[in-house]
């Protein structure tokens, strides 16, 4: 059975493109913290992976990483994924405002609905030395924009390593969407120390009968 771990990218975009950099603009954030995640809502995070282990020290299940991404700039994705392009059409104005209005181009930058970020890859020395073995998958579902990235975890390869994460920004120019090429690196740390279970809230046991 696969445990599947969801890694949140928030960006606020117009203070990125202002920089030309994810430093201090992108939020990442993952639902392991209990876990032992650390700088979950910065810049800076590490997830922190437990894997499962039998009695004789084999792996018993993989673990699966999910990213996300999203933005502080843009209009609510639980909004169908057309919704813009069918906007923009009845209103023949091309972008949005984050309130879906038609955007003037010589408007406050601040209230252009951007398009969202994108990862385009992932690469560094988690995917180099093995541990994490990425792949970009298709998905019907709206929140995740069409497209995702997911990662298998090798689990039997403790310690923290670092990877990158390419991400693709939308400038706006007149009437065009211009890509802007970004990387960030986070990190990831692998244990094998045991699992607390929700019975006893200790590790290796037996549990007990009711």
């Amino acid at each position: 059975m696969n445990e599947q771990v969801t890694i949140i990218a928030l960006v606020d975009i117009i203070a990125a493109l202002n920089v030309n950099s994810l430093e201090g603009n992108i939020y990442l954030m993952d639902n392991l913290r209990r876990k032992g995640s650390q700088g979950s809502g910065s810049s800076q995070l590490t997830t922190v992976v437990k894997g499962g282990y039998w009695c004789d020290g084999s792996q018993s299940y993989d673990i699966v990483l999910n990213w996300l991404t999203s933005s502080l700039n843009s209009m609510p994705q639980t909004l169908p994924r057309n919704y813009a392009l069918k906007r923009s059409e009845r209103i023949e104005g091309g972008a949005l405002d984050t309130f879906g209005n038609p955007f003037d181009d010589e408007g406050d930058i601040s209230n252009l609905s951007f398009l969202y970020p994108q990862i385009s890859g992932i690469t560094g020395q988690a995917v180099d030395e093995g541990v994490i073995f990425p792949a970009q998958y298709g998905t019907p579902i709206g929140l995740k924009n069409g497209w995702y990235w997911s990662a298998t975890v090798d689990t039997n390869k403790t310690g923290i390593f670092s990877y990158t994460l390419h991400v693709v920004l939308y400038a706006k120019e007149k009437n065009c969407w211009i890509p802007v090429k970004m990387t960030h690196e986070a990190k990831i740390e692998i244990t094998n120390e045991a699992q607390r279970n929700g019975f006893t809230n200790v590790g290796i046991g037996l549990l007990p009968l009711v």
